[in-house]
């Protein structure tokens, strides 16, 4: 009768533990249509933050470590509802936030457009603004210049960064190619404003490898604040690859 009575123990338990698994939908999400965002502090940065351990029913304790306001930052952007003129290539996209693209050191003023759905929070893609940067620091030329034309740039597959509903050991991925346009004028070489492309391709891999409890310090004193949380890791794999005039430079 010991063994029969073992087996059925260990079932009632493992039922028990998978209904304590964590799901998360969007009315769990912190951000809304409306714009409103969540701050998240630098906890892992501090001296003496070991990073947290994957599996189910861990307690991730960070409660002893010293945080200040300094700290604090945004995950991703300060997102607002999409405001018209709306760009035709992000119709679906029901938030937005200024943004920065980088091509090699220089900053590319653009505009990310996302979508939260009760699907998930997805990354839609982005529009690039017109602009011109002088490369005499880097030819010692005054005329010489690299400019960015204006670009909407749609994902084929929309980068997901949450997905609903999300429990232990969903996972989800998407590969883009996303291009951007140039001119460039380097007289040395015999470029006047010669278009270019950068074409990069971008692979991210999300997997939800964790479940348990977040324990933070209370910024007020008292007992530590306790979160119900899931762990996702992410990967990005990105590749670039440069052509001037047709040709690959």
């Amino acid at each position: 009768m010991k063994q029969p009575l073992l087996i059925a123990a260990l079932a009632i338990l493992t039922a028990f533990s998978s209904l304590a698994q964590i799901t998360i939908q969007q009315a769990d999400f912190a951000l809304s249509t409306t714009g409103k965002d969540s701050a998240t502090s630098k906890l892992m940065k501090k001296a003496g933050a070991a990073f947290p351990t994957k599996g189910n029913n861990q307690t991730w304790d960070y409660s002893t470590l010293s945080d200040s306001t300094k700290d604090i930052y945004y995950f991703g952007y300060i997102t607002q509802p999409v405001t018209s003129p709306r760009n035709a290539a992000f119709a679906n996209a029901n938030l937005q936030a200024p943004n920065f693209t980088f091509f090699q050191n220089f900053a590319i003023p653009a505009r990310s457009y996302y979508q939260l759905s009760s699907t998930g929070y997805v990354f839609l893609g982005d529009s690039t603004d017109f602009v011109r940067f002088s490369l005499q620091a880097i030819s010692g030329s005054s005329a010489d210049s690299l400019t960015i034309t204006a670009n909407a740039r749609p994902y084929q597959t929309p980068v997901r960064y949450y997905r609903f509903p999300m429990t232990m050991n969903t996972a989800w991925s998407s590969t883009n190619r996303i291009t951007t346009n140039f001119l460039l004028k380097v007289g040395l070489f015999g470029l006047n404003n010669t278009p270019g492309q950068n074409v990069r391709i971008v692979t991210n891999t999300d997997s939800i490898i964790g479940w348990g409890t977040l324990k933070l310090k209370n910024p007020s004193g008292g007992a530590a604040l306790s979160f119900n949380v899931l762990m996702n890791r992410t990967a990005t794999f990105a590749v670039d690859s440069f052509y001037l005039g047709g040709a690959p430079a």
